[in-house]
C-alpha cells in the first residue's frame, strides 16, 4: 500500500470515529432539546386565536 491511499485510510478511519463520537455525544444533548421545541410547537398549535374584525381594521 502506498503512504498516500495509507494515509487516506487511517484519516478516514480515525474521521469517522471522531464523527461518530460527536453525533453520539452531542445528539443525546439535542434530543431533549428536539423534544421540548416540539412540546412547545404543540401548545402553539392548541392555543386559540383570536379572529380579527375585518371592519374594525378596515377602518383604522
Amino acid at each position: 500500500m502506498s503512504p498516500i491511499v495509507r494515509t487516506f485510510v487511517l484519516g478516514f478511519f480515525f474521521g469517522f470515529v471522531i464523527c461518530l463520537g460527536c453525533i453520539n455525544y452531542y445528539g443525546d444533548l439535542g434530543g431533549t432539546w428536539l423534544i421540548e421545541m416540539g412540546q412547545k410547537m404543540k401548545t402553539a398549535a392548541e392555543t386559540k386565536v383570536r379572529p380579527v374584525d375585518s371592519t374594525n381594521v378596515a377602518n383604522n
